[in-house]
């Protein structure tokens, strides 16, 4: 607000500040895109193993066949 106040002559400070915000708030979608994508590939993943399409396995443990 106070930047505002003082008037044009704060444009430079005033674009810097929203340049900064914006750059922030493109890294944010960015980081949220690549969230819903992991989850849209993990629930098609799901769907395959439980229409048969493929066997499950997991990377995380050394016993696939167990389910």
């Amino acid at each position: 607000m106070e930047l505002c106040i003082e008037g044009e002559k704060t444009i430079p400070r005033c674009k810097k500040i929203l340049n900064l915000k914006l750059g922030k708030l493109e890294n944010d979608i960015r980081i949220i895109q690549e969230s819903i994508d992991f989850i849209k590939w993990k629930q098609v993943f799901y769907d395959d193993i439980l229409s048969g399409k493929i066997k499950y396995y997991s990377n995380l443990t050394s016993d696939n066949d167990e389910n």
